[in-house]
């Protein structure tokens, strides 16, 4: 391998002395050509083999110099073989060869090479596609380079006939906010908005940098300035992102403004965010707010009772209890279920008799044991009968019961005319 590409070298500096001296016909040139770039695009060949081919010759077509590097784009020495030899090939360069080139330089946040990359395009008379501005933009922001950003600024501006993505805007806009540079953010704001461009202020706020209470303040009000009804879940991400940064302000009038723009803020979201933030008497009068209303589910009363037991309100504890008591399709559900258990195992905690019933799983014990230990029809029976007087009394057995209680009534298809019953009951609650 490395043999033929030494001759080949060789045949074609021998070319190129004779075809310069008028001797060799441009044929033979062509074929020499032909043959280097065949083992140019050899999956075999090795890039430094590659690169020394390529160095000795000019007239290699831009495709394979594309596909050349595209293979080995991922090589450590990409850049700093190919870029010396710029100059070189400027009549063979386009659009697609230098993006290549852009992107790994910008990958490997090597500066120096994306702006020299960059400087091409205009010497080679290259426009700049969509391609070269993604990949310009991207690693402006992520490097947070504020003059790559106002070099892309003013070029982006200038454009005559913008098609960009309006993320590419949104991406400078927060550099530029992230240092104070507001007028910068204003004019972007405006260019987008008079270009007909879909100005998605979530994604500001979703990539904010969180520098400093005044940027944050700011996006936000941008934000509320062109809220679109729509973005409702952004109200969640909103209310996460302001508890993590433990920005209380922000967070209730977020909350505040939800309600006046008609946002379905989960309410379970809203009760967890309260309750991370310590705000137990808040979280409690949200509750007496909404809890009649039909449309809530009852995880958010789970969330309610589990966040109120964590901080040991035992008076709240105590309401919300009969609360459920009062509210009798609550007590059967899994999620307050759950939570109840969590309050049955607090020492200091005493359950209404009825309520702490349900979250006892003594009887659930007893229909295991009984099925588990033996198959005597007794014990089938007593299995049946505490089943059946759960059932009666609006208490679900664990699905582990059900599954183990449904296996043995399979084998006794016949022998009670109660089994049948019972067997469609586990079917449908397994199903719910």
């Amino acid at each position: 391998m490395i043999n033929d590409l030494r001759k080949a070298i060789f045949r074609l500096a021998l070319a190129k002395r004779y075809y310069s001296n008028g001797i060799l016909d441009s044929k033979v040139l062509d074929s020499n050509m032909n043959m280097i770039q065949q083992k140019l695009l050899d999956s075999n060949m090795r890039f430094e083999h590659g690169i020394e081919l390529i160095s000795k010759s000019k007239n290699i077509g831009s495709e394979v110099l594309v596909e050349f590097v595209k293979r080995h784009k991922t090589h450590p020495k990409l850049l700093a073989d190919f870029l010396p030899m710029l100059d070189g090939f400027k009549h063979k360069y386009n659009a697609n060869f230098l993006n290549l080139l852009i992107g790994q330089a910008a990958v490997r946040n090597l500066k120096e090479d994306v702006l020299r990359v960059y400087m091409k395009y205009d010497e080679l008379n290259i426009a700049r596609d969509h391609y070269t501005y993604t990949k310009l933009v991207s690693y402006a922001s992520r490097t947070n380079d504020l003059e790559l950003c106002k070099l892309l600024y003013n070029e982006l501006m200038n454009l005559s006939n913008p098609k960009l993505e309006p993320i590419l805007y949104l991406l400078l806009m927060e550099v530029f906010a992230s240092r104070d540079k507001w007028e910068e953010v204003e004019e972007l704001h405006k260019f987008i908005k008079d270009c007909d461009r879909n100005l998605d202020y979530a994604n500001i706020l979703m990539n904010a940098v969180f520098a400093s209470d005044n940027i944050m303040t700011k996006y936000y009000n941008l934000y509320w300035q062109n809220v679109k009804k729509e973005n409702f879940n952004l109200m969640i991400i909103l209310l996460k992102r302001f508890r993590a940064t433990n920005n209380r302000p922000l967070f209730f009038k977020t909350f505040e403004k939800a309600k006046e723009h008609k946002f379905a803020i989960p309410c379970n979201v809203y009760a967890h965010c309260l309750h991370l933030f310590g705000e137990t008497d808040k979280l409690f009068n949200y509750y007496l707010e909404i809890r009649e209303d039909p449309k809530i589910q009852p995880l958010f009363f789970s969330t309610v009772i589990k966040c109120v037991a964590e901080t040991k309100r035992y008076e709240m504890i105590d309401y919300l209890c009969k609360d459920f008591r009062r509210r009798n399709d609550l007590l059967a559900d899994s999620h307050v279920k759950k939570a109840l258990e969590i309050l049955s195992s607090d020492k200091n905690v005493t359950l209404p008799a009825d309520i702490a019933q349900n979250t006892d799983a003594d009887l659930d014990t007893e229909i295991f044991n009984l099925l588990n230990e033996t198959e005597e029809d007794k014990d089938m029976d007593s299995a049946l009968s505490k089943f059946y007087h759960m059932l009666k009394n609006g208490k679900i057995p664990n699905k582990t019961s059900c599954v183990l209680l449904l296996s043995h009534l399979s084998r006794y298809p016949e022998k009670h005319a109660e089994f049948k019953k019972i067997k469609n009951m586990i079917i449908h609650l397994l199903s719910m």
